[in-house]
């Protein structure tokens, strides 16, 4: 099948095609790319913000709450499946 723009994306008239949402695409992926450097880049962060990549206190919040986000991630996306 063709894309067209005179077809509105939400129709209310059923199609029998299944939909396909590739500007979702240009969302979720710089979002992803940018959890992916964070955590990859860790120490340039912390660099940049002063927080000293050793055993303190700072430190050790920063890459916690690094983590957290994975974590809550990964709890988002299985909760947005099931609800």
């Amino acid at each position: 099948t063709e894309f067209s723009f005179e077809k509105p994306l939400l129709s209310a008239v059923p199609s029998d095609e299944p939909a396909v949402y590739r500007s979702a695409l240009l969302v979720v992926f710089p979002a992803f790319a940018a959890y992916a450097c964070l955590f990859s880049l860790q120490h340039e962060v912390k660099v940049v913000y002063g927080i000293a990549d050793d055993d303190s206190s700072a430190s050790h919040n920063f890459s916690f709450a690094t983590s957290m986000l994975f974590a809550f991630k990964l709890v988002f996306r299985f909760l947005h499946c099931v609800l």
